[in-house]
């Protein structure tokens, strides 16, 4: 898992998405260097997931007479006002009560609640995904940034193993979390402040278990604190997965907002 983490207008978000060399282009490109070949048998997949949506742009050189079957899927989602909100949905208005998070029965992966999935084969595909599903993201300008994350994004990728009867999935997940604000400083009021104090609550629980951690007094009941937590530190604490964390820092330090 990669995190960015730091206060409002530090870069974190321009860092991930803004340019052809940024680190989520970068980091879907080294994907597609790096995988197996992907197979065409697309039935395969649906045994398990009969909803996932085909977003496949290139034919695949996977041989479907194979004795195994690699696929990869992406799921997309923001952490807003403490609700989860479908990125990847043709439309989010449907799906913006699905707040809760549970353990996939079939990969056993950590994930929200009736996620959108998109099989995807090629950089150009996911690509289109995740640039496309970016302009739904919730953003407002304030006196500290004029385009200011109101929300954490979480973009899940998924590889997909099948062999014989059994599916085993390794996940990446790429998380993109709000900034810290100082609403006097930001200007902020009414939806805007609303939005602020959700993230500025879940990012500073966030920071004492990280706090936890370190002093080794961490227990496994803090991931229930909050859904941020338990999606960021869930695989860290309960599987030993590494956690990657891109700090950001105000330039201008303690004047900063």
């Amino acid at each position: 898992m990669l995190i960015t983490l730091g206060p409002t207008n530090s870069g974190k978000s321009h860092l991930l998405f803004q340019n052809e060399n940024s680190l989520v282009d970068q980091s879907l490109r080294f994907i597609f260097d790096s995988i197996e070949p992907l197979s065409d048998n697309v039935e395969r997949i649906r045994q398990y997931y009969p909803d996932m949506v085909d977003a496949r742009t290139l034919e695949s050189s996977g041989d479907v007479s194979a004795s195994s079957f690699h696929y990869l899927s992406i799921s997309m989602f923001e952490l807003y006002n403490d609700n989860i909100i479908d990125l990847l949905h043709p439309s989010t208005k449907s799906v913006r009560e699905n707040s809760t998070i549970v353990t996939d029965p079939i990969d056993a992966k950590l994930t929200p609640r009736n996620i959108s999935k998109f099989l995807v084969n090629s950089y150009r595909s996911v690509h289109d995904l995740v640039f496309n599903s970016l302009t739904k993201r919730k953003t407002f300008p304030t006196s500290a940034n004029n385009r200011s994350s109101r929300s954490h994004c979480f973009i899940f990728l998924n590889l997909h193993k099948i062999y014989a009867d059994v599916m085993e999935t390794t996940r990446f997940t790429i998380a993109d979390l709000a900034g810290l604000e100082r609403s006097k400083s930001a200007g902020t009021s009414g939806l805007s402040l609303k939005e602020a104090s959700y993230t500025n609550c879940s990012l500073t629980e966030l920071g004492r278990c990280f706090e936890l951690i370190s002093m080794k007094q961490f227990y496994k009941t803090c991931l229930r604190t909050n859904k941020l937590t338990r999606l960021v530190l869930n695989d860290y604490v309960k599987l030993n997965h590494p956690l990657h964390i891109l700090v950001t820092l105000d330039p201008f330090g303690e004047e900063g907002f």
